[in-house]
């Protein structure tokens, strides 16, 4: 269809380009994938009671010609279900690319034959492939359009004419490469927000960011274009998908490793926090997201433990109802396959997009019928939505992080720590090799003091470098020093490692860190307040010392429902463990490893772990383990006559607690989403130390992951103290 004559108003263009620190919550941010839970392989995958399928064109060259066949979209317009999809008779990404669109009257057991949206009449232009949008009882499309082999990727509007059942063209109405990949979403600001990817330097090139086109209201032939930032580092081909809750709008987007990459917004969209790896695997192809009825959020792509690029199975990875990460993946369809549809081992499940109707949701996906070159059959399989809701009793059972099986941790696949920054798991590494404290200080935030830290080639047992970090405190100089990381958009569970040794005459620590923490909005330095609880929208930390002239391992935390002690009910770190076992061994490596996670909002389900030299000395959540509280300190499997500080008497409280102790009541360690866990704090601090003699403390082989890191392991295997 040619272009009617239009006064089509042009897309205005955002840069995009600025870091935002007020992220949203992980599928707002943080990550994408619950890390508590095991993530399936192919063969483990649940599937879904109830799906039916269908084909919605054929894969039939020798009857229509068309050879190609890609990117489905789908939408119900009155009793109607509409699929587009872009069609070609040559090669895809070429000149010859047409839009065509099939209609089903019976929620997509049949579907008539492709009838044209537009073939691009002027010379050498391409529409290809979109998006739909149902409004005000209006149908709207918006597809991808090009010249040449995708030479100015733009964007076209349609509107679907009741009268002469066709697509009316609107012409162009975004430039500068963007090419829709999902329909647009009202957001609460009256705006209309639609995902894509913008072309900038084109096929096999790096920097094709993901973008969103944002409307000027409820105007859908104007909008803004906005690029989603990336590093140089990370070549992309960003097709892209959102989901959006309020304000916070986070994007999932294709990458060319097997990972699904992940930015947020919480402006609505205008700016973005810059594109990073996610915790999840996802095949290199376009994803789709969204939030169902049940307010669980979902992402269709083939999201596996062990798929890595392999477009099979199809997969849908859902989220609890409300819930920010994903927490259970179903297999939507496999590669062979009893039909309908096409079935080859070889098979790619790929460009997914779907609809919600009245209880089901409609998947539309290519199928290449293991021809390859995207020369694809449309199929489409409809999913009760009440199959996948995530059942209260697995919700119970899942609630407590399995950290009891046994565990190798990432460590061990990366032996001495060689190359163990490159995994996608791991946020941060510090072996501190280096040529001096200036270089190492560039990879940090803040340094503090550094005339006291030099490079020692003490290293730990196992260990691939040849330098640690050695903090020298002089009472006549200082109290200690300090480094200081912000980690990103921050996450909502995370496992940091470290070793740490002091040496044989060091004398009692104040507090040290191993310390993780997090604040809202972020900063750059320490602002930690002591002696006073913390506010549940701003900050939290969790901190792991050597107690005193004890010398024992112990948590040292402070979070907005910590407990208070007399005189005044002032709060200090409050404490988890008081084992006199875990006595700190002077003179010699210690590997410690913390982990914490992040509550739920409304909820006291935030837990603490923690590691000694490998070996799991402390687990807290909510319900476990039974204890009793003295104070501002917990005592596991103690039972009795307890005593807290009662804020509202201004005095003590006595109670006696249950045979066994009381359960643990669990972590509030934030009272709103953006929240997280978002920095690392290393440092030693020494208040009562001897003029004229020197505390040594070593630091080395930091590692700051999304899953168990473990010690360092040997190329034997073996892990080395």
């Amino acid at each position: 269809m040619r272009d009617r004559p239009t006064t089509s108003k042009l897309v205005r263009v955002i840069a995009g380009l600025g870091f935002c620190l007020m992220t949203a919550t992980s599928v707002n941010g943080q990550e994408l994938w619950d890390a508590s839970r095991k993530l399936p392989s192919s063969s483990e995958l649940a599937d879904i009671e109830g799906v039916q399928f269908h084909v919605i064109k054929a894969h039939q060259p020798e009857r229509d010609q068309f050879d190609w066949l890609h990117g489905i979209a789908l939408a119900w317009h009155g009793d109607r279900l509409f699929a587009s999809y872009g069609h070609n008779t040559g090669r895809e990404n070429t000149a010859t690319e047409v839009a065509n669109f099939s209609i089903s009257s019976d929620g997509g057991q049949t579907w008539s034959p492709p009838v044209l949206i537009d073939d691009g009449q002027e010379p050498e232009l391409a529409v290809s492939h979109g998006v739909f949008l149902e409004a005000g009882g209006r149908l709207w499309a918006f597809h991808g359009a090009f010249t040449g082999r995708m030479q100015n990727v733009h964007t076209r509007a349609y509107s679907f004419d009741e009268n002469t059942q066709q697509f009316t063209s609107h012409g162009v109405v975004i430039n500068d490469g963007f090419w829709p990949m999902q329909e647009p979403q009202r957001m609460s600001d009256g705006h209309w927000i639609m995902a894509g990817l913008r072309v900038m330097d084109g096929i096999g090139k790096p920097n094709n960011p993901a973008a969103v086109a944002i409307s000027r209201g409820d105007d859908l032939l104007s909008w803004d274009l906005v690029t989603i930032p990336r590093s140089p580092e990370t070549a992309m081909w960003g097709e892209s998908a959102i989901v959006v809750r309020g304000q916070t709008v986070t994007n999932i987007s294709r990458y060319g490793r097997p990972v699904a990459l992940m930015s947020t917004s919480s402006d609505f969209g205008r700016t973005w926090s810059e594109m990073r790896a996610s915790n999840l695997p996802m095949a290199a192809s376009k994803p789709y997201a969204g939030t169902l009825s049940t307010g669980q959020n979902y992402l269709i792509a083939n999201t596996t433990a062990d798929g890595q690029n392999r477009r099979s199975p199809l997969t849908i990875a859902v989220s609890e109802p409300g819930g920010d990460r994903f927490v259970r993946v179903f297999r939507i369809r496999d590669a062979v396959f009893s039909g309908p549809g096409e079935s080859h081992s070889k098979a790619a499940l790929s460009y997914p997009y779907a609809v919600e109707r009245e209880g089901f949701l409609y998947v539309a996906f290519s199928n290449s019928g293991g021809r390859g070159a995207n020369r694809n059959s449309a199929e489409l399989a409809v999913i009760p939505v009440e199959s996948l809701q995530v059942a209260d009793s697995d919700r119970k059972a899942e609630n407590r992080t399995d950290l009891n099986s046994p565990k190798t941790g990432i460590a061990a696949e990366y032996p001495g720590d060689r190359g163990i920054h490159n995994d996608r798991r791991v946020i941060f590494a510090e072996n501190f090799e280096a040529s001096d404290i200036d270089a190492i200080a560039k990879r940090w935030d803040t340094v503090r003091d550094r005339e006291i830290m030099t490079l020692s080639n003490e290293v730990p047992d196992g260990s691939s470098g040849r330098q640690s970090l050695l903090m020298t405190q002089l009472a006549e100089k200082g109290t200690g020093g300090d480094l200081y990381r912000v980690l990103g958009d921050g996450h909502d569970q995370l496992f940091t490692r470290m070793y740490v040794r002091f040496a044989d005459d060091c004398e009692p620590i104040h507090h040290f860190g191993t310390c993780v923490g997090g604040n809202h909005p972020a900063t750059p330095w320490p602002s930690v307040k002591a002696g006073q609880p913390t506010d549940g929208d701003r900050s939290f930390w969790i901190g792991i010392e050597p107690f005193g002239a004890k010398w024992q391992w112990d948590y040292y935390a402070y979070w907005c429902e910590m407990r208070g002690s007399p005189p005044r009910g002032q709060t200090w770190g409050n404490s988890f463990i008081h084992n006199d076992e875990l006595r700190v061994r002077r003179g010699k490596w210690t590997c410690i490893e913390v982990m914490v996670r992040m509550n739920d909002v409304g909820d006291t389900n935030g837990e603490l772990a923690l590691w000694i030299d490998g070996q799991q000395v402390s687990h807290l959540g909510k319900g476990f383990p039974s204890g009793k509280w003295t104070f501002d300190k917990f005592q596991p499997g103690r039972d009795g006559e307890g005593v807290r500080w009662n804020s509202e008497k201004g005095d003590r409280e006595y109670f006696t607690t249950a045979a066994g102790g009381d359960p643990f009541e669990g972590f509030r360690f934030r009272t709103s989403p953006p929240l997280n866990i978002n920095y690392l704090w290393l440092y030693t601090y020494i208040t009562k130390g001897t003029i004229g003699h020197a505390n040594r403390v070593w630091f080395d082989d930091v590692v700051v992951a999304t899953e168990y890191i473990g010690p360092l392991s040997s190329p034997s295997g073996s892990t080395g103290q």
